[in-house]
């Protein structure tokens, strides 16, 4: 799930979470969303994307609940997938526990489909390519100017 997330996603930053998440982890989380919250005087929006099962809600509730306690920023929580629309969109198959729904049943274009709508939501991919874009056409001047003026030396 995470290499999908790495591919399709760019300047985001990402926070795997595994079933059962540490408190050490939890309370670094939250620690981390604080000192972001202090820095740009923003609330922060967290773009959860898990299973539709039991574990999968369990992992979201816990966050929640254990990162609100630990952290004086104000965030909130979107469930972007695995959602019952998503289930019911693309045909995803019952675990074969039948316990739920599992995020890897998805086709990596669905998968690509779910993550690049719910993050344009929040961000403007179209000027973060652009920016980077221009980041590195800046940077190629720069190296061009430094070596004419070492040549010049």
């Amino acid at each position: 799930m995470i290499g999908q997330f790495k591919h399709f996603t760019e300047n985001i930053n990402l926070v795997p979470m595994g079933g059962s998440t540490s408190i050490s982890f939890k309370w670094e989380l939250a620690k981390r969303m604080e000192e972001k919250w202090l820095q740009y005087e923003k609330p922060i929006t967290i773009l959860y994307f898990g299973d539709e099962d039991l574990a999968g809600h369990e992992i979201e509730r816990t966050i929640s609940r254990d990162v609100r306690h630990w952290s004086k920023a104000e965030f909130n929580i979107v469930r972007c997938g695995l959602t019952e629309d998503q289930i019911a969109k693309y045909g995803v198959p019952i675990s074969y526990e039948g316990k739920g729904y599992q995020w890897e049943a998805l086709e990596d274009a669905q998968a690509k489909e779910i993550i690049k709508e719910s993050i344009s939501k929040y961000i403007n991919l179209r000027l973060v390519h652009d920016v980077k874009i221009e980041s590195y056409e800046l940077r190629e001047r720069i190296d061009e100017a430094i070596d004419e003026m070492v040549e010049d030396l």
